[in-house]
């Protein structure tokens, strides 16, 4: 909700010194002190870069009074009220910083009065660090001086500084950013600049990660631990879906490569070979298992239903519904689609013509147990044996007692059967 310009300066009037501090942003004191900061005459040509300390007065609203601020790399400040709306002073001079503040200031309040001061300059005849280094603050300019020299007198990047992001502002305002990583191989690289007097130099802070998805229960990026292991990364996840995730099926990608991992050997068996070190950036997928079987015909509910191993062909049947008034399960089929795909296969390559007769083809399939026609009133009068068991991806057809079911209806479900195997994964 917009504020009206009235009403929040006779907010302001309201609020106390205490109170408006709490929403104060937190700014870096010159030269380490929290002392008065002394009237500093404008410098008009001067233009403002990183390591500058200014001074932000305004008179007749002392709330919005930033004492000391020490420009970033970024050159963006963020004085009150204006957090969504960041100032840019690089390259600026504080005359422009002023005018700048009072329009974006007069948006909320009634004529502002800002006047910006330069307190301290940053080093001119050295080189400024800051950032995440093991050490901060200036080296000596010399002659000859490069990045590589500055980065390694502050000890390197350490365990935390994120030398592939290294920003380098020059006095003019303008800033590169350099790619270090592995200083050992950039000595002679294009990254590896001369350096100029007043540059200012940040290594950001590194932000490692790993990335968990898949069936886990809690998928997503996670900080990324010296030493840990697939499974330490798994656990930060959540933990996988017990009976749901293929762990068998599970894969690691690093740097464009996927690594194929079987984590039941590991979680089941032991096999530490599994849980391979991980890497910052690594991605871990566990798909899930694609446990369906496929029905179709006289049954009450038509379609995929999730199959367990273990099931049977009643399992499935009675699952979805039960048959209808209208279903002959004297003649139920069943196709065990991986080894319908792989007998056909071969039957093709075997003899193409034949493999044109569909009614040839149905009896080869039928010898190989590819498709099997069962009698399920035996079941009911106890033969437990024509309760086959099932694999995932199994078609199961209950054919009408009115209309049967013709190889032409078989061998149209056996084409569409290819694409429903591709669409669901198998």
């Amino acid at each position: 909700m917009r504020i009206g310009k009235l009403a929040l300066l006779l907010g302001f009037a309201l609020l106390s010194p205490k109170a408006f501090a709490q929403t104060t942003p937190t700014t870096l004191p010159a030269n380490g002190s929290d002392t008065q900061i002394p009237s500093t005459k404008v410098v008009s040509k001067y233009l403002l870069g990183p390591g500058d300390v200014i001074s932000i007065q305004v008179v007749n609203f002392p709330e919005l009074t930033m004492g000391s601020v020490q420009i970033p790399p970024d050159g963006k400040l963020t004085p009150p009220l204006l957090a969504d709306s960041p100032i840019n002073v690089l390259g600026k001079t504080v005359e422009e910083v002023a005018t700048m503040l009072t329009q974006a200031w007069s948006k909320f309040v009634i004529n502002p009065s800002v006047s910006v001061f330069l307190v301290q300059k940053r080093p001119q005849d050295s080189i400024v660090v800051y950032g995440y280094t093991p050490k901060t603050g200036e080296v000596a300019m010399r002659p000859g001086l490069r990045i590589l020299d500055v980065i390694s007198a502050m000890g390197g990047g350490g365990d935390i500084g994120d030398l592939s992001h290294v920003t380098v502002t020059h006095e003019d305002g303008t800033s590169q950013t350099l790619d270090l990583s592995n200083p050992e191989t950039k000595g002679d690289s294009p990254e590896n600049i001369l350096m100029h007097e007043g540059d200012i130099v940040y290594v950001p802070k590194l932000y490692q990660f790993i990335t968990v998805t898949g069936d886990v229960r809690q998928g997503g990026q996670f900080p990324f631990i010296k030493k840990m292991t697939v499974a330490e990364a798994i656990t930060m996840a959540g933990g996988y879906i017990d009976g749901d995730a293929d762990l068998s099926n599970a894969t690691l990608t690093r740097d464009g490569k996927t690594i194929h991992l079987d984590l039941q050997k590991f979680y089941l068996d032991g096999d530490t070979s599994q849980n391979l070190p991980l890497q910052p950036g690594d991605s871990i997928y566990i798909p899930r298992q694609i446990n369906v079987v496929y029905l179709y015909g006289e049954v009450a509910g038509q379609g995929p239903y999730d199959f367990r191993p273990g099931d049977r062909l009643w399992d499935a049947i009675n699952r979805r519904g039960g048959p209808t008034k209208e279903a002959n399960i004297g003649a139920v089929e069943v196709i065990h689609t991986e080894l319908e795909k792989k007998v056909e296969k071969e039957l093709e390559q075997k003899d193409p013509k034949k493999a044109k007769d569909s009614k040839w083809m149905f009896n080869e399939l039928k010898k190989q147990g590819a498709i099997e026609v069962v009698d399920l009133n035996r079941y009911f009068r106890g033969d437990q044996s024509v309760n086959v068991p099932l694999n995932a991806g199994d078609f199961i057809i209950v054919p009408s007692r009115k209309h049967g079911f013709t190889f032409n209806d078989l061998f149209n479900l056996l084409s569409s059967a290819n694409l429903l195997r591709i669409v669901a994964g198998f």
